[in-house]
């Protein structure tokens, strides 16, 4: 199934979210302007340390919608601060591959690796775009490999801010 939506008014007055970022600025509504929203599979917001950073677990797949007004490449850049490695005995290891899939098209695998940036280059077409990240190696669920650790969530990868590159 194709997934394409033309448009969508997004002049709600809600809040975009400010872990999105397009071009290193927080979003601006506005006609002519690259627009990000997250879709299904993302959890809210955690800050881990006093670092004041924040991350966002996920699980795979998890979907971005990414709106464009004209036909254009773009890059998605961020940092993971944990990917799940079936081969860790809790559950959490350094690296892995993302696949990214934009629009249903074929997978792209993406070596990735905590603390290091990424980029997935990719090609919009006019209108919302549905971008999908899934860690090759799946979720794990940390109540069942980390003793004591009551969190019942499918986890796979987090990420720090998103920010949507226009070449």
């Amino acid at each position: 199934m194709d997934f394409k939506i033309r448009s969508i008014n997004l002049q709600t007055g809600l809040p975009l979210p400010d872990d999105l970022l397009i071009d290193g600025q927080p979003q601006q509504n506005g006609q002519g302007r690259i627009l990000a929203a997250r879709g299904a599979g993302w959890y809210d917001p955690e800050k881990w340390d006093d670092s004041g950073s924040t991350w966002r677990w996920a699980r795979s797949p998890s979907l971005l919608f990414i709106y464009s007004p004209v036909p254009q490449q773009a890059g998605i850049r961020s940092i993971p601060g944990a990917l799940y490695d079936p081969g860790s005995p809790s559950g959490v290891g350094s690296q892995g591959t993302l696949l990214v899939t934009v629009n249903n098209a074929a997978q792209r695998p993406l070596p990735i690796q905590v603390g290091q940036s990424f980029r997935a280059d990719v090609m919009l077409e006019a209108g919302w775009n549905l971008i999908s990240f899934e860690l090759e190696a799946g979720d794990f669920r940390p109540i069942d490999v980390q003793p004591g650790n009551a969190d019942r969530r499918s986890l796979s990868f987090a990420l720090g801010q998103i920010d949507i590159l226009r070449r």
